[in-house]
Parts: structure tokens; C-alpha cells; sequence
């Protein structure tokens, strides 16, 4: 875990390693593969902050589009 960001998130909201691994994997998922990104960071932060990690990715996908932090395909 290099990433500054995730580091002080994992800290912040007591995120395990498995943790801030599903983390990146459903920001990855939701279109945004730049670790170092302001979106990667932005999307991330509401993550934790909201405490959607446990939240089901369908779902997470669909709160992220409401909240206009990634666009709707469709």
C-alpha cells in the first residue's frame, strides 16, 4: 500500500488491507483506473465517509451516478 490517500484512509476510518483492496477495486469498476486521480480520490473519500464500502457494487454504482461522480453509460 504506496498510496498516500489510502494510507490515510485506512487510518482515518480503520480500514483493514482487504478493505482498502475492495476499495480500489470498486472505484476501479466504476471507470476510474488512476490511483494518483482527483476522481480516484474524490470517490474514495465520499466512500468512507458515507460508509458504503459493505454497500453491494450494483448499488454503489448507482449512488456514485446519483451523486455525479461517474457518468451513466447508458
Amino acid at each position: 500500500m504506496e498510496n498516500k490517500l489510502l494510507i490515510d484512509l485506512s487510518l482515518k476510518y480503520g480500514l483493514t488491507g482487504a478493505d482498502v483492496s475492495k476499495l480500489a477495486n470498486m472505484i476501479h469498476q466504476a471507470g476510474v483506473t488512476d490511483i494518483n486521480s482527483r476522481d480516484f480520490s474524490k470517490i474514495a473519500t465520499y466512500i468512507c465517509e458515507m460508509n458504503l464500502l459493505d454497500m453491494p457494487a450494483e448499488e454503489l454504482q448507482e449512488e456514485l451516478k446519483r451523486k455525479g461522480f461517474i457518468r451513466d453509460e447508458s
